[in-house]
């Protein structure tokens, strides 16, 4: 299951998806300048089977 949410940090909005089990060991992907969670759709999917991403 897929979240999307975003989060005040500060002065800063920041926006997350979020991918598998909310209990289970983290995995963080970052994109970088230019990109999006867009880039990430296939692997949080798949990695999301077994960690939290």
């Amino acid at each position: 299951m897929e979240d999307q949410s975003v989060v005040d940090v500060g002065d800063v909005r920041l926006a997350y998806r979020a991918w598998g089990d909310a209990f289970g060991s983290p995995v963080v992907l970052l994109h970088g300048l230019g990109g999006s969670a867009a880039h990430w759709e296939a692997a949080g999917t798949l990695l999301g089977q077994e960690w939290r991403v």
